[in-house]
């Protein structure tokens, strides 16, 4: 993979956060060695979204004439790459209802990876395809302008993938949590209550006191359960992304 040029790397030791890694890092990056131009217009930041109930911001967006051609999600630490290419690839298939953005690139520490969407296996669904060199402006203008990007997932496909994560996540909280243990059932049994009362509406929070969770323990369930508006969530997608959790609970056990 193509490396940071030398006084990007230095830069990246003295950064603290996102916000400095944006400024110092990325962005010079982008504009002073890829050409990508300062009109914002065509290279835009912090763009928000909504799908799945839950709000997102994409931390670069380049768009060629008018159209998403590049997401770009940038992390101070290269031990996030791998956070971030999640969100960045959940953002491409997720921006715009019937489009995947075609390119996509993760920054974080001195790792900076350009990825391509191209059409998974079997013409089924959308992977992405690591490039061995960054993307300037200039070829980015002229593959975007010339190429198809593939068909997005089916909507339900990625709901249930994005759920399934989720609730996966609050499963391992409640399995890896020493005080109090719960091991296997206990912690299915757990993370089933936890999900049946966010969706509901209810008291999320009274519930996990009720559950004798500690302020850490509950604290990270409910950074699980991020900002997604959980009642108005409820549908088939939730619906199987839970099912299969239940049905599978003795692959999860292990892990």
């Amino acid at each position: 993979m193509h490396d940071l040029p030398k006084e990007l790397r230095e830069a990246v030791k003295r950064v603290t956060n996102e916000e400095e890694y944006r400024h110092y890092v990325l962005n010079p990056l982008l504009h002073e060695h890829l050409g990508y131009p300062r009109d914002p217009r065509i290279v835009g930041h912090n763009k928000g979204f909504s799908v799945y109930g839950g709000h997102y911001e994409i931390d670069t967006l380049v768009t060629i004439d008018g159209r998403p051609a590049l997401a770009v999600e940038a992390k101070a630490s290269a031990k996030k790459f791998d956070d971030a290419y999640a969100q960045v690839t959940f953002y491409s298939k997720n921006y715009k209802e019937g489009s995947v953005i075609p390119f996509v690139a993760v920054a974080a520490g001195e790792r900076v990876v350009f990825y391509r969407a191209v059409t998974g296996p079997d013409g089924i669904g959308v992977t992405f395809e690591p490039l061995d060199e960054f993307v300037d402006f200039q070829i980015l203008q002229g593959v975007a302008k010339g190429m198809r990007a593939p068909a997005p997932e089916r909507i339900e496909e990625a709901a249930v993938e994005q759920f399934a994560e989720i609730i996966h996540r609050i499963y391992a909280t409640f399995r890896d949590s020493p005080r109090p243990a719960r091991k296997g059932d206990e912690a299915v049994i757990a993370t089933s209550r936890i999900l049946s009362a966010a969706v509901c509406g209810n008291n999320v929070g009274g519930l996990l006191r009720e559950m004798r969770a500690g302020k850490r323990l509950g604290g990270a369930v409910v950074a699980c359960l991020g900002n997604y508006d959980w009642p108005g969530s409820r549908g088939p997608a939730l619906a199987r992304a839970f099912l299969e959790f239940l049905t599978l609970g003795k692959i999860y056990k292990g892990k």
